[in-house]
């Protein structure tokens, strides 16, 4: 029989944690064309556990943030809207308890993510299929230790949609709607020879990559540039 592959990946036994819970950060990768490649990032949110963190905690839901796991917890019912933050909400938690900067989550650690991203696209850029109308929705997910260290956890390539409670309903079908208009609008410019530059259809996306042929270039990663950040308020 046919052995199946695995990876192995170390535990982090010192993560950050949001009022004592686990986290990690889920983020985008869009690759809206191909011919030529151009590569967005969109901004995602927080997921958080139910149950307080412990390294040796024996429930699931304490290790496991994503909402799969989260959603059989038996307090889930009670403090659903609550495992989902913005990332204005972790900025505004981590000000206060962390000797960081006032940006810090969009600025330093988002072109963390965005620099790990990019190494992922270029290491596979090769492997995948270049046709017109292709395109490519990825979830990138991320923890931070308390060192304030990033690491890539894993990538989705089919991320879950569902918009169960309030922080989910104000990133995902804004964003959805986002991916298609810039995905028609870059296939109807390609087929109709067309100037691809500028993508009209971008709202909160960011432009990461463009290879425009010759001129193949990387876009600048943003500073302190906020634009397009969906925003709630408690």
């Amino acid at each position: 029989s046919k052995v199946a592959s695995r990876i192995v990946q170390k535990y982090i036994k010192n993560p950050l944690l949001l009022d004592g819970r686990k986290f990690d950060v889920r983020t985008y990768l869009f690759i809206a064309h191909t011919t030529p490649y151009f590569v967005f990032y969109h901004h995602g949110y927080v997921r958080l556990s139910c149950q307080p963190y412990s390294v040796d905690a024996e429930s699931m839901a304490a290790h496991l943030t994503n909402q799969y796991v989260q959603r059989r917890d038996p307090s889930y019912s009670g403090k659903k809207e609550d495992t989902v933050w913005t990332f204005d909400q972790i900025q505004t938690y981590l000000s206060s308890h962390k000797d960081i900067p006032p940006d810090w989550i969009f600025t330093t650690f988002t072109k963390q993510m965005q620099q790990i991203m990019m190494k992922c696209f270029h290491s596979v850029r090769h492997r995948l299929q270049c046709r017109l109308g292709f395109f490519e929705l990825l979830g990138f997910d991320f923890m931070i230790d308390d060192d304030m260290k990033v690491y890539l956890l894993e990538i989705n390539v089919n991320p879950a949609l569902h918009t169960n409670c309030e922080g989910l309903r104000m990133v995902i079908p804004p964003m959805i709607q986002e991916t298609l208009d810039i995905s028609i609008e870059l296939f109807e410019k390609s087929r109709r020879r067309r100037p691809l530059m500028p993508v009209d259809s971008v709202r909160n996306f960011q432009l990461l990559y463009y290879d425009g042929g010759a001129a193949r270039k990387t876009v600048p990663l943003p500073g302190a540039k906020r634009a397009g950040v969906p925003r709630k308020t408690s």
